[in-house]
């Protein structure tokens, strides 16, 4: 357990910002029910689909309201992102193939029919119990958090000028801890100064701050740096091959706080919805929910996704 961000957690006095990566949680849940179900639902026999649906229903209850499962339960303010590239394709994929790079994510196999349907459920959850939900045409889920972040540091920035004044809410995101719930490994540039990446994956250490981020850069790019952000250079120089970016590729390709300009969230309406979001000092967290759920599926000898 980090016991810098513990102590964060603890000296806050309101509820910390989540931001869930929507897909990523659909693939947590996907991977448990093939794990699980996999060879019963391809033969097509065995599995009863309503218990199913409700299943996947369920542990999106857990997900959702539980917030980082390595942290101890405690209220959250929930931030979704999620990947929106099915009719609009990404602005990254679009402006790397003008300059003529290789397709961007390219190498990814197309999501199957059953992937899709988790992911519905999950939106339908989101939707009825009125999570802070953002998606935009053309943009990833990984942009949205550069933006919170961006937003956040922009709060530090201004709350350091003693002869500004600024409006409350602003002054407390600048304080406010802010988790990075992921499995993305592109999301550990945003980390330090009150931004923390947390794995929904196994992989330890769960919890990464600017330190984890300065060992795994040693530990995996083999790279030194001083702080996180400079993981977007080491990226440029050596290419990213889990998005198909050879070496060389452009700092606007990997580095989420500052894009290609013109395609920074705050040109987009969706942007004021994000600051709503993040000023939103509301615990949106539900525990009656996850207990609910937690209980379902305990009664009925399912595994839990959380």
């Amino acid at each position: 357990m980090n016991m810098h961000l513990l102590n964060e957690l603890q000296s806050y006095p309101g509820n910390p910002l989540v931001i869930l990566d929507f897909r990523v949680l659909s693939w947590k849940i996907y991977n448990a029910m093939q794990s699980h179900w996999g060879e019963s639902m391809d033969q097509n026999e065995g599995t009863d689909k309503n218990a199913l649906t409700t299943w996947v229903r369920a542990s999106w209850a857990t997900l959702i309201n539980r917030g980082p499962a390595m942290l101890p339960r405690q209220g959250y303010t929930l931030v979704i992102a999620d990947d929106n590239g099915a009719v609009i394709p990404y602005w990254r994929k679009t402006e790397l193939a003008k300059a003529n790079y290789p397709e961007y994510k390219g190498q990814r196999p197309q999501k199957t029919d059953r992937f899709l349907s988790v992911a519905q459920l999950g939106l339908e959850y989101i939707e009825k119990h009125g999570y802070h939900y953002i998606s935009v045409p053309a943009y990833e889920a990984d942009d949205i958090a550069g933006a919170a972040v961006h937003f956040k540091r922009l709060a530090q920035a201004i709350l350091r000028c003693q002869d500004l004044k600024i409006p409350i809410e602003v002054e407390k995101l600048a304080e406010r801890p802010m988790l990075l719930y992921t499995v993305d490994t592109d999301w550990l540039q945003l980390v330090g100064d009150g931004v923390w990446w947390c794995n929904t994956g196994p992989w330890e250490p769960r919890v990464r701050g600017e330190k984890e981020a300065i060992e795994y850069t040693k530990k995996r790019l083999k790279a030194t740096i001083s702080c996180a952000q400079e993981i977007v250079e080491i990226k440029m120089r050596q290419g990213d091959k889990s998005d198909n970016l050879p070496p060389g590729s452009p700092r606007w390709a990997i580095d989420l706080m500052n894009p290609m300009p013109k395609h920074h969230l705050i040109h987009q309406p969706a942007y004021n919805k994000l600051v709503a979001a993040l000023l939103d000092e509301r615990q949106s967290t539900k525990p009656e929910n996850f207990d609910k759920a937690l209980k379902w599926l305990s009664h009925m000898s399912l595994p839990t996704v959380f």
